[in-house]
């Protein structure tokens, strides 16, 4: 790598903040910010354009020469040619932005094309003020104010718990399937909970949340950001076959995965496939 990562990695905290200032301005006006839903039904709102052209300007302002990957904007195949490419989830969990829960998230994740893998990520939740990032191989980092608007800096952990008798699971807040809640009643967790966007995978590098398992599809900017951030604090994420996911596709779509502690990762993963 010739690329100074810990530029990189500041600007994607920036970018990531200076979006979530514009989206809570948004977020807190009163305004209906629906602009229409997308050909896959999916809602679009101002926060989520907002938020984009805030990102990619500041990242090609930064780095002309780097390609971006982003939900809001048309795939342009230039990206397979260029070093690297930003994936960019400008607001995950738009739903959640306007029924007004607080469960969204800015992600923003850097990947190097030669290894299709994440190597700066930033996942910023604005209604907390918590910045969660990782830098590939420099450990995985949560930035929030306390109660002085002071900034505190945490180095994240996952859990240790090593029993899905004793795990928390945690499950997308609006996409439950039969094969999640089969698994659920075949091998109960100790607690679950139901979270937006990647607040789960957040809570799984801070450990609070032992696994979060998704069993429906995904698209690369969902899960970038967090697949470094979960790996860079210990745990493990991966297909539901159990290989890495690797990124800047041709088809930009995930078809689920297993985000954990990594205890007992490959043991879900074959408790899962009993069940199909």
């Amino acid at each position: 790598m010739n690329l100074d990562l810990s530029k990189a990695l500041e600007i994607a905290k920036s970018a990531s903040l200076q979006a979530g200032l514009e989206a809570l301005k948004i977020y807190y006006s009163g305004e209906d910010s629906k602009i229409e839903d997308k050909s896959d039904g999916s809602p679009l709102s101002k926060a989520d354009l907002k938020a984009n052209e805030i990102i990619t300007q500041i990242i090609r302002e930064t780095f002309p020469n780097h390609a971006i990957l982003s939900e809001e904007e048309v795939d342009d195949k230039k990206r397979f040619l260029a070093k690297y490419v930003w994936i960019i989830d400008p607001i995950d969990g738009t739903k959640e932005f306007l029924d007004k829960t607080g469960e969204f998230t800015i992600n923003i994740a850097l990947v190097e094309t030669a290894t299709k893998r994440p190597i700066i990520a930033a996942i910023y939740i604005p209604v907390k003020k918590e910045l969660y990032f990782a830098q590939y191989n420099n450990g995985a980092f949560l930035e929030s104010k306390d109660e002085q608007n002071k900034t505190i800096k945490t180095k994240l952990q996952v859990s240790s718990t090593n029993k899905l008798e004793n795990m928390t699971l945690a499950k997308s807040a609006r996409n439950s399937r039969p094969l999640l809640e089969k698994f659920i009643k075949r091998y109960p967790p100790k607690t679950t909970k139901s979270l937006g966007s990647t607040l789960k995978a957040c809570a799984i590098a801070k450990g609070t949340i032992d696994v979060y398992l998704r069993v429906c599809p995904y698209s690369e900017w969902d899960c970038c950001a967090m697949d470094l951030i979960v790996n860079e604090a210990g745990g493990k994420v991966t297909l539901l076959n159990g290989k890495i996911i690797e990124y800047n596709q041709e088809d930009v779509e995930v078809p689920g995965l297993l985000c954990s502690n990594n205890q007992i990762h490959n043991e879900i993963l074959q408790k899962l496939i009993s069940l199909k």
